[in-house]
């Protein structure tokens, strides 16, 4: 899961696994809009505005990501019954099977 911030750095990145045997899903996170302080309404005026004017949610939002996604729906599909989680402070992290 990306933010819009950093989902093309990396798809650059994936692209020398191209030819590799494994699969990498990726998929963006939500956004939403900035606001302003002194009024409290939104500072995107539409779905279009500047990027700027929208922030990523952060690791709460991977659940209703992957669902709006597609990639739920596609993992299911595939008869998938788990998925690993890691984030950026995690990455050394690994299952433990023996609580499964």
């Amino acid at each position: 899961m990306d933010s819009f911030n950093t989902h093309d750095d990396t798809l650059e990145i994936l692209r020398k696994y191209a030819h590799s045997n494994i699969t990498i899903e990726t998929f963006n996170q939500s956004r939403y809009p900035r606001i302003y302080k002194d009024s409290l309404t939104p500072v995107p005026k539409t779905a279009k505005s500047p990027i700027k004017e929208w922030y990523p949610p952060g690791h709460g939002d991977l659940f209703q990501s992957l669902y709006n996604s597609g990639l739920l729906q596609k993992l299911i599909d595939q008869k998938k019954e788990y998925v690993f989680v890691s984030n950026i402070d995690n990455l050394a992290a690994t299952v433990d099977w023996g609580t499964f």
